[in-house]
């Protein structure tokens, strides 16, 4: 099935009208499973993002959440393209205040089809795979992409 629809989408074109899902932080938040995820989307085509974030604390409450312009969404999208890789070190936070100064940001979008994706990180890395048994490739974002996200915590 997931192969059929993937052959289907290599030779035509995302509708012009999807149907917007609601990209909420803290809807996932109680649920055992966590927020759907589509198995046939790409980070290539997120269209809408919400960056949702919060500090590393023992009581975690809510996640705070920033709308992503879309000018800064293609930006997000393509950086994490060229910059993912299951070669980095997954151990590599690059926590500026290193471990104590530890933060949860997480990317949840739709794509032009439809999907619903997250892109889940912890201070600059983020993983950016797909639902699979391989390895999820890590983005360390660019300095452009870091500072947009940056900005997006605030």
């Amino acid at each position: 099935m997931i192969a059929a629809i993937e052959e289907h989408r290599s030779r035509t074109e995302p509708t012009k009208r999807i149907v917007e899902i609601a990209l909420d932080c803290n809807a996932g938040r109680d649920s055992a499973l966590g927020w759907p995820m589509s198995l046939t989307g790409e980070v290539a085509d997120l269209t809408r993002v919400v960056s949702c974030w919060q500090p590393d604390d023992k009581a975690l409450g809510a996640w705070s959440e920033a709308v992503v312009p879309r000018t800064d969404v293609r930006l997000l999208a393509h950086d994490i393209v060229r910059l993912a890789s299951t070669s980095d070190d997954p151990a590599d936070l690059r926590c500026p205040g290193g471990p104590r100064k530890l933060y949860f940001q997480q990317l949840i979008g739709q794509t032009a089809w439809g999907d619903f994706l997250v892109v889940p990180g912890e201070c600059r890395r983020f993983y950016a795979a797909m639902p699979s048994d391989a390895p999820a490739p890590i983005w360390h974002p660019s300095p452009r992409a870091q500072r947009i996200l940056d900005a997006l915590r605030r």
